[in-house]
């Protein structure tokens, strides 16, 4: 009876435990999204919170068993905790709205990621994840950086963004801050007041001859991209259809 009344114990100890860190992981997710960029919606709020609650752990798994391939030197190394997620916008037809009205936000695409940062113990990112729709349903799609660790930091931090912009261009004042993408671009898109600037993060800027981290207005990005596409073979009607 006494050995009886021991394993019990020991089981709701468990139980307890496991719940306590359920509960606990819950309260981080939340937690960590509130301070996030929602566009005031709540929406996205709740459906990033929903995909980590209900996904994470898989995706955590599966990072353990192919930590090699993502990077990581042991098992021990794969994140365990998250930081705030970013949204990262799909560029349209970046080519006819240059040509229609010479501006990027027009072909700001109204289709959307949301990428999430995988941090160590000290916080730093080591590794993302994608949170995106398919088949009307939100879901991890993908694991895996897009750039290095010093791009990654200065492209997923807004703070960090308006310094370097303060710093090294004078620009004091930014309306908005976007992140984009296209085929074989990544970037920041910045407006500010009737002017728009693109800053290059891409894990291959030799292909454009550009420079990361630079500034450019739209007339000087439009013809680095036709180059890089023609170094393809490849033409606008090819990304566009």
């Amino acid at each position: 009876m006494k050995k009886l009344i021991i394993i019990v114990l020991v089981m709701i100890s468990v139980v307890t435990g496991f719940i306590s860190f359920a509960l606990d992981k819950e309260k981080y997710v939340s937690e960590c999204l509130s301070e996030s960029n929602f566009d005031n919606s709540g929406q996205d709020k709740e459906i990033i919170q929903g995909v980590l609650k209900n996904n994470y752990a898989d995706t955590q798994r599966m990072l353990i068993e192919n930590y090699d391939a993502f990077g990581f030197n042991s098992k021990e190394e794969v994140p365990k905790e998250y930081g705030k997620p970013y949204k990262v916008y799909q560029l349209g037809d970046i080519f006819s709205s240059f040509k229609n009205n010479k501006n990027i936000s027009g072909c700001i695409d109204k289709s959307y990621f949301w990428e999430i940062p995988l941090l160590d113990n000290d916080g730093n990112i080591l590794n993302t994840i994608t949170v995106g729709k398919e088949k009307d349903n939100w879901s991890i799609v993908s694991a895996g950086k897009r750039f290095n660790n010093d791009l990654l930091k200065f492209y997923s931090d807004d703070d960090a963004v308006r310094e370097y912009l303060k710093s090294e261009y004078n620009i004091e004042k930014v309306n908005k801050i976007s992140r984009i993408t296209a085929y074989y671009f990544d970037g920041i898109h910045i407006r500010q007041n009737n002017k728009e600037y693109i800053i290059p993060i891409t894990a291959r800027p030799e292909l454009f001859k550009i420079k990361n981290l630079g500034m450019y207005t739209i007339e000087e990005f439009i013809p680095k991209y036709k180059n890089m596409l023609s170094s393809f073979g490849m033409t606008v009607e090819n990304i566009n259809h």
